[in-house]
This record gives C-alpha cells, structure tokens and sequence, in this order.
C-alpha cells in the first residue's frame, strides 16, 4: 500500500497540485480583473463619448447666445439712438412752448423722454393742447390723491378686503 502512494507521489507531487491550484485561482482573478478593467474602460469611453456630445452642444449653444447678444446689443443702442433723437426732439418742441422756465422745461423733458407713450401723445396733440398737457405734467405734483375717485375706490377695496380677512380668520357664526 505503501508502494501506491509513493508512486502516485511520484506522479502527483504536492508541489505541482499547488502550482496547478494556485494559477487557477490567479487566472481567475486575473479573468476578474480583466473584466473589471473591461467595464471601466466601457464606461470612460461612454463618458468621454457623452462629453464630447455635450462639448458639442454646449460650443453651438455658446455661438447661438453670442448670436443673440450680439443682436440685443445692436437693439440697445438703436433703442438709445432713439432715445437721444426723441430728447432733443420733446427739448425743441418744449422750447417753442411759450411762457416755461428753463426748471419746468427740463421736468416736462424728463416726465416725456422717460415715457415714450407720453412724448407719442406729446407730439401727436396740435400746439395749444401741448401747452395744456404741459400744465398737467407740471401739476401732477401738487395733485391731491385723497379727492380722486381712483384713490377712495383702491382705499375701499383695500377696506373690504380686511374686513374679509378678518371674518375667514375669526370663528363668527352667522345666523
């Protein structure tokens, strides 16, 4: 029995059994770690493939905004061309008006220049109603709100709406 063993020794040896047993296990973590490599490589091409989609996007984006500011800067200084023609226009057109001071001049000017509704009113009215709408914007300052339908309404308004407020926050019961 003796003699069995020794030759199955000789024809196994330890040595080789944990040679054999130790590169599989090596080769399979070798085959683990390929594929672990095999997936982070997959997903850094997939980011690197979604950057470059988006650098894309973002480069086409950027040009369109610049497009586009381009434009609204072209639309401003149109829009202060404007403004400028219109101010020296209601400053002529005020100075014609007789009977201004320089002081009421220039706050007309600036109640006109900075409402373009107003100065298009403005200039759209025959001259004796430019000297009255003048007075008006002159005015203005010294106008009482608290005889002014409008202002008693919106105080009413805001009287009823408390009285609301109150009633829905209180526990009356109504009969």
């Amino acid at each position: 029995m003796r003699m069995m063993t020794m030759e199955a020794t000789r024809l196994h040896p330890p040595s080789i059994e944990k040679t054999f047993g130790s590169s599989s296990r090596k080769a399979k973590k070798q085959k683990v770690i390929q594929q672990k490599e095999a997936r982070v490589a997959r997903e850094y091409d997939l980011m690197k493939e979604i950057l470059e989609a988006m650098s894309t996007i973002l480069e086409t984006f950027m040009s369109h905004i610049d497009m586009h500011f381009g434009t609204i800067a072209e639309a401003m200084a149109r829009e202060q061309d404007m403004a400028e023609k219109n101010a020296v226009r209601v400053m002529e057109e005020l100075l014609t008006l007789e009977a201004l001071t320089s002081g009421e001049v220039i706050k007309v000017a600036d109640i006109l220049v900075a409402e373009p509704s107003k100065s298009a009113v403005f200039f759209s009215l025959p001259p004796q109603l430019k000297r009255q709408i003048v007075m008006i914007y002159l005015n203005l300052d010294n106008f009482d709100m608290t005889n002014d339908w409008r202002f008693r309404f919106w105080n009413d308004i805001k009287l009823w709406h408390h009285l609301l407020s109150y009633l829905q926050t209180s526990k009356c019961v109504f009969g």
